[in-house]
């Protein structure tokens, strides 16, 4: 059974009722009066016949607020993703959290933490680790090791959204770029499985041909969608949380308003993925306290309109290794996350920023998970759990309550015992060499590879199915002189 959190106190908020209404106010604004650049004939047509204001000659379309609000409220406040096994399928909105896997290019060596490219073996290997992972609830199939020696780079999404899908049972997500939405869409189906489009506005403000297409097929096809914008403060975006919010909100929602125009009722996560920007280097500042903040802010504002939401950048450290500032990185930006009530929370795997990726990186970042999550579970307080009948029997010193059937019963259910860290005392840690939480991950991530088994698995004739949809889109995309 796939694990989610379901968080049991009210959410992190840092905003009033007057700035949230502010933001909100700013977003419509915008949307209004600037607009969005729309580079999708289909699309300014459909947001034309539906009250749009749209200027042909600039592809600037401007929503009215009335528009917008409406399709706010045809967008569902959760909703199933069903997977090819139903015991991974995610009710997605409310209170609940899940956590999964996050993206990046290439892989890193762990010991020299040198840059290197993947092989797809590899990248089939480090699903079968996500597949095991009790934490993780998702995988992001084709945003990982996205630069293969062995595969075209036109084919990497397709690649690896089969991959993901003979390799795990759990939900995986598709991306818009020449035409690859469309074959995972067909890889899914032969599959039995919902898959999520991961959608990105082109920030400042522009919906790009191939975010349009992408909404489109998937909209049409009910499955859901990620909007996630994602601008640098600063460079991309407003300098401050304020305008950055309401800018990103903007892009966000129109991208939502497009997918409840070609469908009442399609499925939205509103995503965050908004970085200050390092101003030493020009840089996304990764791993910064500004990223907290942000994710903050977003799930907030959705949260008045009862959106489900995502967020990515909590999964990226600054730091090149897997050491003492990745894990406060990290952790710092995901308890926030979890805490400000992120529905669903990429983390697992990524180093640094959307360049380096490890499953070591994921086992370790699995444990950091389960700690967060079982904070979120809260405290369960009942006449078994106050435990005052035990207290009284046992009195003051001598007593003690560790050979007690209510220690055996609950404490594991109170406590996270974490698979990697180490928790043994100085004696115990020199006697067995010293290891560190590096060390325990790459012996589970090696027992995983090596004995791991997706269940179930796709039959032959699954297989034989994808192996085709493969082959054509290797065909197609051969005649147009992308390979």
């Amino acid at each position: 059974m796939v694990k989610g959190y379901t968080r049991q106190f009210k959410p992190l908020e840092i905003l009033t009722e007057d700035r949230v209404k502010a933001i909100w106010n700013g977003t419509f604004e915008i949307l209004e009066t600037t607009g969005v650049r729309v580079e999708h004939e289909r699309a300014l047509n459909l947001l034309g016949s539906n009250g749009c204001r749209v200027d042909a000659a600039d592809k600037r379309v401007r929503i009215p607020a009335w528009l917008a609000e409406d399709c706010l409220s045809k967008a569902p406040t959760s909703f199933l993703v069903k997977a090819r096994s139903s015991e991974s399928s995610l009710r997605i909105g409310g209170e609940k959290t899940y956590f999964g896997q996050n993206a990046s290019m290439s892989k890193i060596d762990i010991k020299t933490w040198e840059v290197s490219k993947s092989t797809l073996k590899e990248h089939s290997d480090a699903i079968r680790v996500m597949d095991a992972l009790d934490n993780l609830a998702f995988t992001l199939g084709y945003e990982y090791y996205m630069d293969m020696v062995d595969v075209p780079s036109v084919m990497v999404m397709a690649e690896g959204v089969a991959s993901a899908v003979r390799n795990s049972t759990k939900i995986t997500s598709a991306g818009p770029s020449y035409d690859a939405e469309k074959y995972s869409l067909e890889i899914a189906k032969v599959a039995g499985t919902d898959i999520i489009l991961e959608e990105a506005p082109s920030p400042p403000l522009t919906l790009s041909e191939e975010f349009c297409e992408g909404t489109f097929s998937f909209a049409e096809a009910g499955m859901p969608m990620t909007m996630v914008s994602g601008s640098v403060m600063g460079g991309t975006g407003p300098a401050t949380f304020a305008g950055s919010a309401a800018s990103n909100n903007a892009e966000v929602l129109a991208g939502l308003c497009l997918a409840q125009l070609v469908k009442p009722g399609s499925k939205i996560l509103a995503g965050d993925f908004v970085y200050p920007m390092n101003m030493g280097t020009g840089s996304p500042d990764f791993g910064a306290m500004g990223v907290a903040m942000h994710i903050a802010i977003h799930n907030q504002l959705w949260r008045k309109y009862n959106i489900p939401t995502m967020s990515g950048q909590a999964a990226y450290s600054n730091s090149k290794k897997i050491d003492w500032q990745n894990g406060a990185e990290k952790a710092l930006m995901l308890f926030a996350s979890a805490l400000s009530g992120t529905n669903y929370l990429s983390v697992h795997g990524a180093v640094f920023g959307e360049l380096t990726w490890h499953p070591v990186q994921a086992v370790v970042d699995d444990d950091i998970c389960g700690w967060v999550g079982k904070f979120l579970e809260g405290v369960d307080v009942n006449d078994e759990t106050l435990a005052l009948d035990l207290i009284h029997e046992v009195g003051p010193v001598p007593g003690h309550f560790l050979n007690t059937a209510h220690t055996r019963k609950w404490w594991k259910h109170e406590q996270y015992v974490p698979s990697t860290f180490d928790r043994t005392s100085i004696p115990e840690w020199m006697k067995k060499g010293k290891p560190d939480v590096l060390y325990h991950a790459q012996k589970k991530v090696e027992k995983l590879i090596a004995e791991h088994h997706t269940e179930p698995p796709l039959s032959d004739d699954q297989n034989k199915e994808i192996d085709e949809i493969l082959k054509r889109a290797r065909r197609d995309y051969e005649q147009k002189g992308l390979i």
